[in-house]
């Protein structure tokens, strides 16, 4: 049994991070948006911000249960530079609300009760 693709696979899973040597490395091509407007989908998330740079992923995150949209979502740029100036948007309004616009940071793993 190869672990090494075991653990390359199961590190690839966990979106924008890798872990090696126990250490989480971030992906800097990532940003967190945060306060979306409800009206907001994945299509309209990535042309907001295609005036910064070529988009590869963008992705409102939604309420399992009820199909609604959390009011945050992530992009994912081609590269770092295009993120780094994507974070001018911070602060600026879009369809009445301020967003807030962050490099995006591993996420921190829960415990299981």
């Amino acid at each position: 049994m190869n672990l090494s693709f075991i653990k390359i696979k199961s590190c690839l899973k966990q979106n924008s991070v890798l872990k090696r040597g126990g250490e989480y490395k971030m992906d800097k091509n990532k940003i967190f948006v945060g306060s979306l407007p409800w009206s907001i989908n994945n299509d309209s998330l990535k042309e907001l911000f295609a005036q910064y740079g070529e988009v590869t992923e963008a992705v409102v995150i939604m309420d399992r249960e009820t199909s609604r949209s959390k009011g945050f979502g992530f992009v994912t740029f081609s590269t770092p530079e295009s993120a780094q100036k994507a974070l001018e948007m911070s602060g600026k309004e879009v369809d009445g609300r301020a967003i807030v616009v962050n490099i995006a940071k591993p996420r921190e793993e829960r415990r299981s009760f």
